[in-house]
This record gives C-alpha cells, structure tokens and sequence, in this order.
C-alpha cells in the first residue's frame, strides 16, 4: 500500500511539474516568448512569411522539409514563434532551380520573402523556317532581318535593310537602307512604299515650315499609334501619318539627345538645357541643367526622375520635384528603371551591378529613398540585354554569353539566379513569352511562366 500511494505522489508530482512547464510555455508563446537555449533566455519570438511559386514546391528550414503547404489560393505561409537567430530557408521542385536564402529572424518582427519565384529552362517552339540575325516586333506581328540584311514580314521581302522605328501597337515601321535612305510601310500595305524624307520634307512645305536639315532619329509616339517623333539637324517634330500634318516640339535649341516617358518627351539641347514636353496637353518645361555632353537620356514613365550619363560617363540623377541634378556613379555604361519607378539599375564597366531606391520602398525588405545595394554581374554580360521581368519586381533577365538568365534583385544572401535557356544569341521579353534566336539562325518562342 506504501509503495503504491508512493507511486501516486510520484505521478501527481509528475503530472503537477508536466502541467506547470507546459502551462508556462503556452503562456509564453501567447505572448510571443521563447526558451533560447544557446543563451538559456526567455525571449521574444520572431516569424517568417513566406510566399513562392510555383505553390507545390517544397520549403525546406535548416534543412529540414517544412511540412506546412501552401495554399493554392495564394496564400503565403507564416513560421511562427522562432528564436532569433539566421535560418537557412530553402525551396525546391524537380525541373526548377532551387533558391535559397539567409533570413535573420529579429525579436517581435517578421522577415518576409514574398516574392519568390523558381525558374526552370524554357521548352521552346521552332517558329518559321528562314534563318534570321534579328526580328523587330510591330502591331502587325514580326519583322525579320536575314544575315543578308534583308527585311521579311509574312514570308515576303520589303524594302529597306533594317528598322529605323518600329511599335508593338502600330502598323506603321520605318525601314533603313545601307544608302541612308528612309522608307515608311504602313504592314496592312506592305507593298506600297513612300520614301519618308521626301513626304516629311512635302509635308514641311506645305505648312510652310523652314527646316531642310537632315532627319537624324524617328520614333513612335508613346501612346498615338499614327504618329511619329522626328528629329532633324534643327529642331522635333510631331507628325501624324494620318492627319498628314506636322507639328513643332520647339527644343529651344539644336536637339542633341532625346528620350521618351509614358507621356512626355526629354530632351537636351545645345545649350545644355533639359526640354520636358508633356504630348498630351502640349505643355513644355525647361531647366538649365548644363548638361550638353549628354550620351544617354532614361526617363522614369512617370517623369518624375531623369537619369543622363554624360560622354565621359558619369550619371547624374535629376529630381523634377526638387529641380535639381546630382551626381550618381562613375563609369556607368547601362541605367534601368524598374516599371514602378521605384528603383534604378546601373551598371559599372567592372560589372558592378547597383540599385538606386528613388522613394521609400516596401517589399520583402523595406527600404529608404536614396538607398543604394550593390551586386555584381558575370563577365560576358550583354548589358543592353538586361530586362525588369513584368509582375516579377524582385527578377531581371540577362544575356550572358549565349546563355539567358534570371537574376534575382534580393540583395539578401545568397543572390539567385536561374539559367533558362541556351545556346541562344538574341533575345527579347515580351510579356510573358521570350522571343529568341539560336546559333543556328531559328526564331524560337516560349514562355518564362510555369
């Protein structure tokens, strides 16, 4: 009888000590505590949020699968109560590249990796049997130029040996000779051609404008499908190919170096002026900037920032709220802006790949305006092949070498990046879907989705 009332003390105590440690871990827990055992401290807890796709891959922490999935609705997962500390978070699925990242976990906060996305090479269609160096894309479908520097759109030859101006929204291109000589299709007529120089200069004559100078840029206008922006040795000008009439943009100057937002023109003139001309209420700003040597103009679509790298170089930022310029980098041979003007890359001549945050920034890590990160890109890198991947902000494409891939713009450790397709020498993003052409000359279509 003794030893079985023993028996019981020993489990009530038991079941008192099971009850009291439990009760107190559910009390820290709700409370956002835990036990750390590398310090033997009582401390607040931290979470990790994560978001991937495609949903059914697999997250592993430390290593170890994470058993929790995602749902297929969208929705993200949260790792709740961890101590503070760095964990290793990995996902994977066959076919996909792997990605991997180091997230610190801070007491009372929640690391967030959001936006992640795994990549796998894409499964191209052969498109056309013709063997092509380029292709240029129109409202039409393509164009494309054979390694004879012929033009051919819907299986037939049109004048010209390269495209002058071309938009995926217009039927209308501009086609250049090896002579110089400018040609204006309109695609739904492919085979009634009129030489451009002589129809603007026509048109210049009957409004009476005195400009004879030679045209030395055309482009599309940035949301009219019929009209063009023409830049002569003198001055810009709007024409519309189907009012048949032209319209002075007045650069206040010899135009040296021009580029286009969603609804404004940017210009620099001879004097060193930068000319903001807003094409839908026709009204013009100008700012004595100094900036005459311009190489390059990248506008932000908003045109609330303007990035010019000067010949020797340099970049400069120009805040349109603030009026002001400041210098930015040396050295700067390529310069993006991200879709949602929130952020600018510009790359060095040593592969130094930086990203400018142009106002306070919120994603998987927040962000103040004028920070800068820094990473570096391989050697072999197409700098004009760099590409913001639609929907995608944390991703880029490049080209490098003959190889297309996706590199992440997390600057958290490690950075990620994903070859998804080969052998190929000329690419471009349209959407969704990469348009490319192989070794062999073949016009190759697929998607960069799941």
């Amino acid at each position: 009888m003794v030893v079985r009332k023993n028996v019981r003390n020993a489990l009530l105590v038991l079941c008192t000590v099971i009850f009291v440690i439990g009760g107190t871990y559910a009390i820290f827990t709700m409370q956002g505590l835990v036990f750390d055992p590398s310090s033997f401290e009582i401390t607040k807890s931290g979470s990790i949020y994560i978001h991937f796709t495609p949903t059914n891959a697999v997250l592993s922490v430390n290593g170890k699968p994470y058993l929790k999935k995602q749902s297929i609705f969208g929705g993200g997962i949260l790792i709740s109560n961890l101590i503070p500390k760095t964990y290793t978070i990995s996902i994977a699925k066959d076919e996909y590249t792997p990605w991997t990242k180091e997230l610190e976990v801070v007491p009372g906060k929640v690391s967030v990796a959001a936006r992640i996305t795994l990549w796998k090479n894409i499964d191209f269609q052969k498109e056309g049997s013709s063997t092509i160096k380029s292709f240029y894309h129109t409202g039409e479908g393509f164009i494309f130029e054979t390694p004879t520097s012929s033009l051919i759109f819907n299986d037939k030859i049109i004048n010209g040996n390269s495209v002058e101006a071309h938009n995926d929204n217009t039927q209308y291109v501009i086609t250049k000779t090896k002579q110089g000589n400018l040609f204006l299709i309109d695609l739904t007529k492919p085979d009634i051609v009129r030489d451009f120089r002589i129809l603007f200069s026509t048109v210049m004559q009957t409004q009476e404008t005195i400009d004879s100078t030679k045209i030395e840029k055309t482009a599309f206008h940035p949301f009219s499908k019929n009209k063009l922006i023409v830049e002569t040795q003198q001055d810009m000008y709007i024409y519309d190919l189907k009012k048949n009439t032209i319209d002075p943009v007045n650069t206040e100057g010899i135009p040296k170096n021009w580029n286009m937002g969603s609804s404004e023109l940017f210009i620099i003139n001879d004097k060193g002026d930068l000319v903001i001309k807003n094409l839908i209420v026709g009204s013009k700003y100008v700012y004595p900037i100094e900036a005459s040597s311009t190489q390059d103009i990248v506008p932000s679509n908003d045109g609330n920032y303007i990035f010019i790298t000067t010949k020797k170089k340099s970049l400069f930022l120009f805040d349109r709220e603030e009026q002001a310029s400041k210098k930015i980098g040396e050295n700067i041979l390529f310069t993006s802006i991200s879709p949602d003007n929130t952020r600018a890359l510009y790359i060095d001549n040593k592969n130094n790949v930086y990203i400018l945050y142009l106002d306070d920034y919120e994603g998987d890590s927040i962000k103040t305006k004028g920070t800068i990160e820094k990473l570096s890109v391989p050697k072999g890198t197409d700098l004009k092949s760099f590409t913001w991947i639609p929907a995608e902000e944390n991703y880029a494409m490049v080209r490098v070498g003959k190889t297309i891939r996706i590199m992440e713009l997390d600057m958290r450790e490690p950075h990620n990046a994903a070859t998804i397709a080969k052998d190929i020498t000329y690419a471009q993003l349209i959407g969704k879907n990469l348009f490319a052409i192989n070794s062999d000359g073949e016009f190759l279509m697929g998607s960069i989705e799941e």
